[in-house]
């Protein structure tokens, strides 16, 4: 569930409500959809942006196959919005010492946006990363023009950027590429699996990775993960 963030997408369909009031008609929306998905009945709904009376969706929708929410925003809205929805919180995440700071460690569902490069050695998993994305003048005007977005998530992913790399993994180079839009893990398969365990520790409980990053893990035979516990 998103609410939009790129300006000119906005204004191309006429949406220019601010960043609060597109939050509040998101959880309208998740909220609705979800009585819709659950129940087994028709149902009337009245809200500020969405209302539907004695609506049912047919055939319904099995208890064992409903779907997962997931809230994106890296604000304090979003944040919240995804509680009161009891949904996933997704978000680009910052460093780890640097993310531990601005999070508190809390019962709430939340996932983290991701690219992960992972290879034998840190070595090959760097000639990876920068054969794979490449600086390009198109990254970092991008990046330039993110740090004034009114966006927080474009905002902070912009000001990061103005780093290429943190603690060792936490690579910035994909998004300056232009090719991406968070921050990638970058090493050997125990240095990466290290460092992810810093944010489960921190409460992360769901993970979604790059679509451009879908052939940078590569397995490697008759190796496991270091064991990550979730309390």
């Amino acid at each position: 569930m998103i609410t939009g963030a790129a300006p000119k997408e906005m204004e191309a369909v006429g949406d220019r409500s601010e960043h609060q009031d597109r939050y509040e008609r998101l959880f309208e929306y998740t909220t609705a959809l979800r009585i819709l998905l659950e129940s087994d009945s028709a149902v009337t709904f009245e809200g500020k942006h969405y209302t539907y009376r004695n609506l049912q969706l047919k055939p319904t929708l099995p208890s064992s196959i409903q779907p997962l929410y997931f809230i994106a925003g890296s604000s304090e809205s979003g944040r919240n919005t995804a509680r009161t929805c009891s949904a996933v919180w997704l978000t680009h995440p910052e460093p780890l010492e640097q993310y531990r700071g601005t999070y508190s460690c809390s019962p709430d569902r939340t996932g983290i946006r991701i690219g992960i490069i992972a290879r034998r050695t840190d070595q090959e998993a760097w000639t990876a990363a920068e054969e794979r994305f490449q600086p390009s003048r198109f990254g970092l005007a991008l990046t330039a023009a993110g740090r004034k977005s009114p966006s927080h998530w474009i905002r902070s992913m912009a000001q990061l950027a103005e780093r290429e790399l943190y603690d060792g993994v936490y690579w910035m180079g994909a998004y300056r590429s232009g090719a991406a839009h968070n921050p990638y893990f970058v090493g050997s398969y125990d240095r990466v699996a290290e460092y992810m365990r810093g944010y489960i520790e921190h409460g992360v409980r769901q993970l979604g990775t790059d679509p451009a990053a879908a052939f940078c893990l590569l397995p490697r035979p008759n190796w496991a993960p270091p064991a990550l516990s979730c309390p």
